[in-house]
């Protein structure tokens, strides 16, 4: 209700009638405004404390996470919709090569890309690939272990670099980066220092019997593990060059057609020893990839999940069938 003075030249203060009375309409604005302030900031601090409770219980229950990726089925500019960069971090690949059940296939998906397709891959792409082989570089300096496969690793990289510095992606400053950084990982793992066990009183391996020692060495998948392990006194040198071990070998990596492929002419299985037809079957056919844990692909959603930690898939608990997903077939979904 305006209200004017009885001067003519001002039309005197506007009122407003509330439940208290009649106030002045400056006066009840800054009120209004100083009550919806309080109530704001009220609202702000109960959304923070829920948020802070919901990051809490993500922290907690982070083993427990399912990180997967939707597949887009349709032609090939419907499934680069997801790139490669945004796959990774979906995925958890960081998070992978902390996990000994991952860490061996996000190390075999490095090495593809970074000899395969490092020169035709996007910046942001390339990056990813450098900052996830920085965590391997972490985690091997942690716990001392895969210096081996670090080694190799950062070997092709330097390679694969060298062979595209004149034909490749992004800008030279960023290829120029990548090759620093290769050189300074390398310095690191140079400086890393293998600690022999000390003798500290408990059970060795060399301490165990024969038999436990031969089902130890059955359950190599690699022949170098075998040799090597069969390095460490004359016993187990016995025991690894047995043929049984070899046998296995072959047997789990090969079928029984590649083996009859590999057998000379003239020549009979009686003939040949295991050690020397896995040598020929390696050299010919290359060994199988063996993972404690993979992708899988589900056939009813196209959710591309780890194995162990699952998917949210309604109809997967009814049906629970997916394929196996190997390094390979992912980089030619990612990186094709």
């Amino acid at each position: 209700m305006p209200f004017l003075g009885q001067d003519w030249r001002s039309p005197g203060e506007q009122w407003v009638r509330t439940t208290e009375g009649w106030e002045r309409l400056r006066m009840w604005r800054l009120k209004l405004l100083e009550n919806f302030n309080e109530s704001r900031i009220a609202r702000l601090i109960r959304l923070a404390v829920l948020e802070g409770l919901c990051v809490q219980k993500e922290i907690e229950g982070c083993q427990g996470s399912q990180p997967y990726v939707c597949i887009v089925k349709g032609t090939k500019e419907q499934k680069t919709q997801v790139s490669l960069s945004e796959a990774f971090s979906r995925l958890d690949m960081s998070g992978a090569v902390r996990d000994n059940h991952r860490c061996n296939y996000a190390c075999k998906l490095l090495e593809l890309l970074v000899t395969k397709k490092l020169s035709t891959l996007s910046g942001t792409a390339q990056k990813v690939v450098f900052n996830i082989m920085e965590c391997v570089l972490d985690q091997v300096m942690k716990t001392k272990n895969n210096t081996g496969v670090m080694q190799s690793l950062l070997k092709e990289a330097a390679t694969a670099l060298h062979q595209g510095r004149y034909n490749h992606l992004g800008s030279s400053s960023l290829w120029a980066h990548h090759m620093q950084a290769v050189v300074r990982m390398q310095k690191r793992l140079d400086s890393i220092q293998l600690d022999e066990r000390s003798d500290d009183g408990q059970v060795q391996m060399t301490d165990l019997p024969d038999d436990c020692i031969r089902q130890i060495l059955l359950r190599l998948a690699d022949h170098k593990d075998l040799v090597n392990t069969g390095l460490i006194d004359q016993r187990t040198f016995s025991l690894a060059e047995e043929q049984l071990m070899w046998k296995e070998l072959c047997l789990f990596h090969f079928e029984p057609c590649q083996m009859c492929a590999v057998i000379r002419r003239n020549e009979s299985m009686q003939q040949l020893s295991w050690k020397v037809l896995y040598l020929r079957l390696a050299k010919r056919y290359g060994l199988k990839d063996v993972y404690a844990e993979m992708l899988r692909l589900c056939r009813h959603c196209s959710a591309l999940y780890w194995e162990r930690r699952g998917h949210p898939c309604v109809l997967s608990h009814l049906d629970p069938q997916s394929s196996p997903v190997t390094p390979a077939c992912f980089v030619q979904l990612f990186a094709s």
